[in-house]
Formats: C-alpha cells, structure tokens, sequence
C-alpha cells in the first residue's frame, strides 16, 4: 500500500514538471526579441566614420519603434543623414515603411528616433535594421553606444516585450577595423562635408503658396475640420471649400504646404476664393454654413504607461496628427488620465 502511494506521489511530481515545461514553453518563445547594436565593437580613428546599426531580430507583428541611443559626445559626432533638413539626423531602417517618422534628432550625444507605419501597410516579423547611423571620430576614446529607450509596438499599440544589447566605439589605438563596418566606409561619401551647395529644405516652385502671410486672413471663425485623405493636396482641399489655399496653410501653420500627411487635421477658415482654373478637388466633408464639427473619430483617456506613439498605432492614425489635434507641443510629454481627439 505504502509503495503503491509513493507511487501516485511521484507520477503526480513528473506530471507538474510536465505541465510546468508546457506552459513555460511559449514564454521562453515570445522573449526572444533582441534590439542590438551592429557590430558590437569597432574601431576607427579621428576624422574616419563608420556605420552603426540598430537591429532587431526574431520580432512578430512590429508596427511601430520608438528609440533613444546615447554617446560620447566628446569622442564621436553624426554624420548628418539628411542635410536638406534642418538639424542633424540618422538615417531610416530598411525594417519599417517609412509612414511617418515622428522623432529624428541629434541633441548632444543622444539619438532620439520614432517612426510608425500607417495602413494599409502591414506589420512586419523577422530580423532588420531599424535605423544606420554614421559615426565620426573626433577624439581618442572608447564610447558605448547605449539603447537608453526601446519600445516596440504593434498595430494595437501593445508593447512587444525585448532585450537589449548595446556596443562599443574606440576611436584611436589600433585604427579602422575592416570587419567591423556593415558596409565601406574607406571612400569619403556626400556626408562629409559636401563640396557642393546644400540644398534648399523645400522646393520653391509651389506655384499656389507663399510663405509670407496673405493680408486679409482671418483665422478665426472656422467653418469646419478637414481629414486629409490619401492623395490630397491643400490646393485640393482648397477647392473643395472655395476656400483660399494659403489661408488654409497660415491657419494650420503649414511650414510646407506642398508636404501634408494622410490623417492630418485641417482647421478651414472663412477665405472665399474662385478656384481657377479647375483641377482636382477633393471630396468634402461638411457643408460650409455649419456649426463647426470636431474632426473627431474617437476619444482616447491616456493610460498610465502609454505614449502617443502607442496610441498612434492602436488607431491607425499618425502621431502628429493626434499631436497637432489636440495642441501638444511635446509628443513625449502627455499625461495619463487626459482624454485625446482620435481625428
């Protein structure tokens, strides 16, 4: 009897070990998402550049990124990716579509960087480069190259859970190590101080906007709220509500009109105007005359923990259109518990 009860005793301890490897098994899976810095260690010396990337691997159902990688800034700079833009960027990931890049800045010795896809583009699973940044040396050193912030998202806007790897620059010493580098570096490219003249941020040939303000614009009241829709333009959107298109970019601080993102929201102000000539108009979405509508598709009480990028996915609508909706000057600065217009 006793040996029939140790037994069951026993069968009943392998049979928990059993269930407990069973139900452990998709954890072990899912945590397998590593953000890491490529290579791991370089070396180069004062004046030479080298590319740096910013990979993931193993990820399901990524969306969205949002990163903050930090440097010595004594020992390296960036290499501007983009000098037709104003400041200092790191150039886009072959990863993610390039929907809409909601943070690219150097500050300093910290890289702030976020993009989201925008449908009907799908997620994406597997191994890529998430951003390549060009490093210069300047003073001999070691710097790591550190992943201070990584949040990965999904459509939903839900976390995907990962680990991070950071990596080493050594600038002097030993000189470039040829193994290290993704790609050559050996021939100095257009990002080190071109020769020729750097391009204007925005072509001046828009032949229905000048960036001085109109007389005569009145920005308040407003008739209504305009969704941008793909393939839009304000010169569109214009004719659409017989409304000036330069009074609709001085209303919405338009910097470049000619650039205006699907989902943005556009205040139209009261500036007759007799479209001509004709051209493509865009379809309305609401009457002149009426009270003034919100532009709202939903509300949204921000959650402790949840950042816009987050909440840009859930709903498929880019971050700075909910920024600009709802005037927030810091998209990484918003409060939990404030209730947000989802346009």
């Amino acid at each position: 009897m006793k040996i029939k009860t140790w037994r069951a005793i026993w069968a009943g301890i392998v049979l928990l070990f059993l269930i407990a490897g069973a139900i452990g098994a998709p954890a072990l899976a899912q945590s397998g998402t590593v953000v890491k810095v490529i290579p791991a260690a370089a070396n180069i010396n004062a004046g030479e550049t080298v590319d740096v990337m910013i990979n993931v691997e193993n990820v399901a159902n990524l969306f969205g990124v949002e990163l903050l990688v930090t440097f010595d800034p004594n020992l390296l700079e960036v290499v501007d990716a983009n000098p037709s833009k104003a400041g200092v960027q790191v150039a886009a990931g072959d990863l993610l579509s390039p929907d809409f890049e909601a943070a690219n800045e150097v500050t300093g010795g910290q890289i702030d960087y976020a993009l989201t896809q925008i449908a009907p583009h799908a997620p994406v699973s597997g191994n890529g480069t998430l951003i390549r940044i060009t490093f210069k040396g300047k003073a001999n050193g070691a710097s790591a190259i550190t992943l201070g912030t990584v949040l990965l998202a999904d459509q939903n806007g839900s976390n995907i859970t990962s680990t991070s790897q950071n990596g080493t620059l050594t600038v002097g010493g030993t000189g470039p190590d040829p193994t290290a580098t993704p790609m050559p570096t050996s021939t100095p490219g257009p990002t080190t101080e071109p020769t020729t003249p750097t391009p204007t941020p925005y072509p001046t040939v828009t032949p229905y906007y000048t960036p001085t303000p109109q007389p005569g614009i009145n920005c308040s009241p407003v008739q209504g709220y305009h969704i941008v829709k793909p393939g839009e333009t304000i010169y569109a959107i214009g004719r659409a509500y017989a409304t000036r298109p330069q009074a609709i970019a001085t209303c919405n601080n338009l910097v470049n009109p000619s650039n205006i993102h699907v989902s943005n929201r556009l205040a139209i102000p009261v500036a007759p105007w007799v479209p001509v000539p004709p051209g493509p108009t865009a379809a309305r979405q609401f009457l002149p005359g009426q009270p003034p509508t919100t532009g709202c598709r939903y509300t949204h009480v921000i959650r402790p923990g949840e950042t816009l990028l987050w909440i840009s996915c859930r709903y498929g609508v880019s971050m700075w259109a909910i920024a600009q909706a709802n005037n927030i000057y810091n998209p990484n600065l918003i409060y939990a518990g404030r209730t947000l217009c989802i346009p």
